[in-house]
């Protein structure tokens, strides 16, 4: 669950390839992934175990920060501030373990991360990477509150700039970000300026297409 746009579906190919044609015929965009193996599906839980006995060996911290798991809205266990960077109680460890191996074979609910996320406060999401597709996926979920993304992408020289000036533009004041209206399947939305409209010729539901338009972000012809 990437965003309320897109969604990411996994396991065997016959079944993959009859959902890419079910898409296709409603006119739903649909993209096969270039990927080698079902992640995040029954097809790989196999591996959970193993991934588990792993986890176990390593030494469990307890963290500076809440840290949310990518499988639902669970947070991995907090301490006191007094206690961040203690070791973890057994209780806790294991309970760590667990949420972190079952992510192998369960899907990521990017979805309650945001919004988990931002019901807790968070207004500014910094990603760190080669391309900014979680930053879009976060406007895509966000939409209409206030909040900011950044990505910090581009070449090395690029990277050291953004980062140099990020505190500067983690400073702005947030705005709301809206996203273009969804067109029918298979037709794509023309964004024009809304007209001018004459009031004496214009129609009560122009009339307030036009005064939606002018406050919305939205175009005339979305609303």
């Amino acid at each position: 669950f990437n965003s309320y746009q897109q969604t990411v579906v996994s396991g065997e190919t016959p079944a993959i390839e009859a959902v890419q044609a079910k898409a296709e015929s409603l006119g739903v965009r649909a993209v096969r992934l270039s990927v080698d193996r079902a992640n995040h599906s029954r097809m790989v839980a196999d591996c959970e175990q193993p991934m588990l006995e792993a986890l176990k060996q390593c030494a469990w911290r307890y963290a500076r920060v809440p840290v949310l798991s990518s499988r639902s809205r669970a947070v991995y266990p907090l301490k006191t501030l007094s206690a961040t960077g203690a070791p973890m109680s057994k209780e806790d460890m294991a309970y760590s373990c667990q949420l972190l191996a079952g992510l192998i074979p369960s899907p990521v609910d990017f979805i309650s991360q945001v919004n988990a996320a931002y019901e807790t406060g968070v207004r500014r999401f910094v990603e760190v990477g080669p391309k900014s597709i979680l930053a879009r996926l976060v406007d895509q979920i966000l939409q209409g509150k206030p909040f900011q993304t950044e990505a910090l992408t581009g070449t090395m020289a690029d990277f050291e700039q953004r980062v140099s000036t990020l505190g500067n533009r983690l400073n702005v004041v947030l705005a709301i970000k809206r996203l273009p209206l969804p067109a029918m399947p298979g037709k794509s939305i023309q964004h024009r300026p809304a007209p001018s409209i004459v009031q004496s010729r214009a129609t009560p539901r122009d009339m307030v297409r036009a005064a939606v338009a002018g406050v919305s972000g939205y175009d005339f012809d979305q609303i």
